[in-house]
């Protein structure tokens, strides 16, 4: 079965220390902010990158604490004190909104407060909303509202998601933003498929669904709830099945092959819903497309049964940075900012070529700024 895998800082267990980029002639920090319905990611112009599930459980007021652990996940809220990532799993209750406008909820503001951590201050935050919902100016506004009181900045970028998986193909790939490319995007809750004509969006090519991997989780936690008559966050199912912490039933670690063979029968099926809705979109094999590209942290779970939806699909690489590393890349394009290899991963030859590209006048421009 395919795997899950992750690039960089293991989920919840980030420092919280203020990530401090070198700015000696002044500039403004670039962040790329994804704040996932499964995952929240940072990513700095330097290359580094925070990764952390977006889970947050509220601390009872009658919890009792004996000062034997300091809990490194803590944070507050309008007067509120809760726990983000990992250690929400174990919490005994966590919130589990997976709903449009989740944004002004406390599960996002906690997220956002946890972020604060590691984010500067002043810095220019690009974030994205997904398709579905990116139409409704007020929304763009909450979401850039609370992004920017809780990271304490003055500037931030809203964009549509997936979007920001053509600005990491191309920071990736030099060149390939000419042509027609579909991206699919995979995510926890939703699925967005995006169409783009060299640099321009195309909004009766793309749409986002309430489709993601959190359903394939969310079962196989439900099936081996009842074998095992012990509840199993979903999360602890994804965390598994990437390999970063087994599921424990009575003190021993659960079968890798027990998790594998659950969800195994439930990928096809689930694939190739996304393959319907693609089809349905772009056309049996996208023909009018010159290049289909898969990301998102759902993508490798899938690629077995994604593939064959036409003779050659591609697989973006580090795709759950994905979005966050094209608002990122995209903010440094539209400001003439240069890129660093370390961020985007190519030679500098590559380098030298997107530098005359960002010079280009007629970029693609959404998002918006607030």
């Amino acid at each position: 079965m395919a795997t899950r895998a992750r690039a960089g800082a293991k989920a919840g267990m980030t420092l919280g220390v203020r990530h401090s980029p070198n700015r000696s002639n002044g500039e403004v920090p670039f962040i790329g902010l994804d704040v996932g319905y499964g995952y929240t990611k940072i990513v700095f112009e330097d290359g580094q990158r925070i990764i952390y599930p977006s889970l947050v459980a509220p601390v009872a007021v009658t919890s009792i604490d004996l000062g034997l652990s300091l809990s490194k996940s803590a944070v507050q809220v309008e007067g509120a004190d809760y726990v983000v990532g990992e250690e929400a799993v174990q919490a005994g209750w966590r919130f589990r909104e997976q709903y449009d406008g989740w944004w002004t909820s406390p599960t996002f503001k906690a997220l956002v407060a946890f972020a604060a951590r590691h984010v500067p201050e002043g810095a220019h935050v690009f974030t994205g909303l997904p398709l579905h919902v990116y139409a409704s100016a007020a929304a763009q506004t909450q979401v850039a509202e609370v992004v920017r009181k809780g990271l304490r900045t003055n500037q931030v970028t809203v964009f549509p998601q997936g979007v920001g998986a053509f600005f990491a193909a191309i920071a990736a790939h030099p060149g390939s933003e000419e042509g027609r490319n579909a991206f699919v995007d995979i995510g926890m809750r939703t699925t967005e498929f995006v169409g783009m004509s060299n640099r321009q969006f195309l909004s009766d090519l793309s749409c986002g669904k309430v489709l993601g991997v959190t359903e394939l989780f969310a079962r196989v936690a439900e099936s081996l709830t009842h074998q095992h008559e012990r509840t199993i966050d979903p999360y602890e199912v994804d965390l598994a099945i990437q390999g970063l912490r087994p599921i424990k039933v009575q003190g021993d670690n659960l079968a890798q092959k027990v998790i594998d063979e659950t969800i195994e029968p439930l990928l096809k099926p689930f694939a190739e819903r996304i393959l319907s809705e693609m089809s349905r979109l772009w056309g049996p094999g996208a023909p009018s497309f010159d290049r289909v590209i898969f990301c998102g942290g759902g993508a490798l779970i899938l690629k077995p049964y994604l593939s064959g939806f036409r003779g050659r699909v591609e697989f973006l690489r580090d795709s759950q940075y994905a979005n966050a590393c094209g608002y990122l890349h995209f903010g440094r394009w539209v400001y003439q900012r240069t890129i660093t290899s370390n961020a985007v991963h190519h030679s500098q030859s590559e380098q030298d070529r997107q530098g005359e590209s960002i010079q280009d006048e007629d970029m693609l421009r959404v998002g918006g700024t607030l």
